[in-house]
């Protein structure tokens, strides 16, 4: 069998590769009692390969210090600014000194990393209008889109929700496949959200408002038939706001949208890529703990569970 660094030759039995005093490759003769360098070969390499991985876990880990450099030098003295749209129960300047699960999250994620933040919360409008102009690094809760992408940055996904359509009472349909099958329906939404493009382009008739509840309210008083909402802001909102009458809201099991909140991010807001690298880091450690679980599991309490009926709170 013919070994891997053999060679057949017309005028000897075999040649064999070798490396000279030069590093070059030489072929030399012998038949007989001959000498296999397969073996020599495969130590070289073997060794090669050890000095490379060496090199690479050298490499890694001075990023690694070159991380922490940046991490004290960009949060020592400096409190990294963002803003969160009023979303309650994830975000909320309403729900006491925490603020919300997700404030939480992001605040301790930072911590991992050594860095403080403040959050102010806005109208995702003039949000938008803070981030663009560097004022603040980051926006949440945001879900990233195409549209979205091309003007901002996105953190790793925190956690994950679904969006669904609301309705009050009666649905005027069940079910659909494609969302240009709510053309003949009112369809409320939020300003600035990022469903906007969806149901421009599907040709919807959308009538937008300042807020989820001002949608819900007026999905309750019949100005429009659907409202697409997150699982979360929708239970807590109803429940907060309709005590005598949100069993009779319900929503559309079968047609949601799952998303990824993550923070929209500025590219003008000074360090901005250094900062997302740090919290990026930050999250996965803090992810990485046993009591991140428990805050998942509050999280599931939050949340509208999936059943056969119609309501989404019950009576």
């Amino acid at each position: 069998m013919r070994e891997k660094y053999k060679i057949k030759s017309a005028n000897y039995t075999l040649q064999e590769i070798k490396f000279n005093s030069k590093n070059t490759l030489t072929l030399f003769n012998q038949t007989n009692n001959f000498i296999c360098y397969n073996y020599k070969m495969k130590i070289l390499y073997q060794i090669s390969l050890v000095i490379s991985l060496t090199i690479i876990t050298l490499f890694n880990f001075n990023i690694k210090l070159s991380l922490a450099g940046e991490v004290s030098e960009i949060c020592k003295n400096k409190i990294i600014s963002l803003a969160a749209n009023e979303s309650p129960p994830l975000a909320s300047s309403e729900l006491g000194s925490n603020k919300g699960l997700l404030v939480d999250i992001i605040t301790d994620a930072f911590k991992e990393m050594g860095c403080t933040i403040e959050v102010t919360f806005l109208p995702w409008m003039r949000g938008e209008k803070m981030l663009n102009a560097g004022k603040i690094w980051g926006l949440f809760p945001a879900y990233k889109t195409s549209t979205r992408e091309k003007s901002y940055l996105f953190s790793d996904e925190i956690i994950k929700t679904k969006n669904y359509f609301y309705y009050f009472k009666q649905p005027k349909l069940t079910r659909f496949t494609v969302l240009q099958e709510l053309k003949k329906f009112k369809i409320g939404g939020t300003l600035g959200y990022f469903y906007i493009p969806l149901f421009k382009d599907a040709g919807l008739d959308v009538e937008y408002a300042r807020s989820d509840l001002n949608n819900l309210h007026k999905l309750h008083k019949g100005r429009i038939d659907f409202f697409l909402l997150n699982e979360f802001s929708a239970r807590y909102l109803l429940r907060s706001n309709f005590r005598s009458s949100a069993y009779l809201f319900g929503r559309l099991e079968n047609n949601y949208l799952e998303n990824e909140i993550k923070i929209m991010i500025s590219k003008n807001y000074k360090n901005s890529t250094e900062i997302l690298a740090i919290f990026n880091e930050g999250l996965s450690k803090l992810k990485a703990k046993p009591s991140f679980k428990n805050i998942l599991n509050e999280l599931e309490l939050l949340k509208i569970p999936s059943s056969n009926h119609t309501n989404v709170v019950p009576k």
